[in-house]
């Protein structure tokens, strides 16, 4: 994930860690980490468009909770990603821009 968030850095595009889940606070109450879902990371591409982007390991692919999120906001008109690798999404993001 350090990897794709230096890459997006490097291309100019402002992202940054969404953390979700649940944490214990200190009552033992869990208290919600962002939407139930959502892509590891998060931004804005020079267009403005909303990024979205679920980053798993090589063979993983994401829960149908985060299938979910992902299809919301391509649905909406953002860019969501699911990615194994650093070199995977600057190709990805290549390819974007040069639709653009």
């Amino acid at each position: 994930m350090r990897a794709c968030l230096d890459v997006l850095a490097a291309m100019g595009i402002k992202a940054w860690r969404q953390n979700s889940g649940f944490l214990k606070n200190d009552k033992g109450q869990l208290i919600r980490m962002g939407p139930a879902g959502a892509a590891d990371i998060t931004g804005v591409l020079p267009t403005g468009l909303r990024l979205e982007v679920e980053c798993k390991q090589p063979g993983q692919q994401p829960t149908p909770e985060q299938w979910r999120w992902l299809r919301e906001i391509e649905v909406n008109g953002g860019v969501a990603l699911v990615v194994h690798s650093a070199v995977e999404l600057k190709a990805r993001l290549e390819q974007i821009r040069a639709r653009q």
